[in-house]
């Protein structure tokens, strides 16, 4: 999980643990998830590329014909996020637990 903040906002992407540098890129430029901090909570939601169902017909929400969509909630205690994520291709929400990592700055291109 990566997630950006301006203000209140914030703005993130989910990525498989696998992901390559090509799939991080894209995912830094056009982030899937959107939301909002208000402290302590934390709530993002969007579409989630990389996961798709195999219960559901082609071409119906989360259907293997497109993404799920997601739904992440939680509260940050330090530089601790403990929540749920929900996802339209499953009927039950996962309890997670997330530490901060300090990414490194790439360098701009000009």
């Amino acid at each position: 999980m990566n997630i950006k903040q301006s203000g209140i906002y914030l703005s993130g992407s989910l990525l498989p643990a696998d992901s390559n540098t090509q799939v991080e890129t894209i995912a830094e430029e056009k982030p899937s998830l959107s939301g909002q901090l208000s402290h302590p909570q934390l709530s993002l939601s969007g579409s989630v590329p990389w996961v798709t169902s195999c219960n559901s017909p082609v071409g119906q929400a989360g259907g293997s014909g497109g993404p799920s969509s997601i739904k992440i909630q939680g509260q940050l205690q330090g530089k601790t996020l403990a929540g749920e994520i929900t996802l339209s291709s499953i009927s039950e929400p996962a309890k997670f637990t997330a530490e901060q990592e300090v990414m490194e700055e790439k360098p701009e291109k000009h």
